[in-house]
């Protein structure tokens, strides 16, 4: 048995030219974690409140938030939504940045 070759992979910060697939990467990532029964009313306003493409463009533009992405021959696998200063009582950093989403 032969062992399967590495596949490289690309880390960057995301543009405003990924919005797109970084909404429906989000999308398909939630639906298949939270929808497995199907789609409800709740579930679908959710999808789209909070990963609609607009949504992912306006985050992007926010100055505390930073998205990076994934990519493997040139396809979006994953991404990271970042935001910094955010404050916790356990965090006594002076700069202290929080995970808000991990998709992959």
């Amino acid at each position: 048995m032969q062992p399967s070759p590495q596949l490289a992979f690309t880390i960057r910060r995301a543009e405003p030219a990924d919005a797109l697939c970084i909404g429906v990467l989000g999308m398909q990532v939630f639906l298949d974690t939270y929808a497995t029964e199907g789609i409800r009313p709740a579930i679908a306003r959710e999808v789209l409140e909070s990963l609609a493409p607009e949504v992912i463009e306006s985050l992007l533009a926010e100055p505390g938030v930073r998205f990076y992405v994934a990519e493997l021959e040139g396809h979006l696998i994953a991404f990271a939504e970042l935001a910094a200063g955010a404050a916790h009582v356990l965090a006594t950093y002076a700069t202290p940045t929080e995970l808000r989403r991990l998709y992959v």
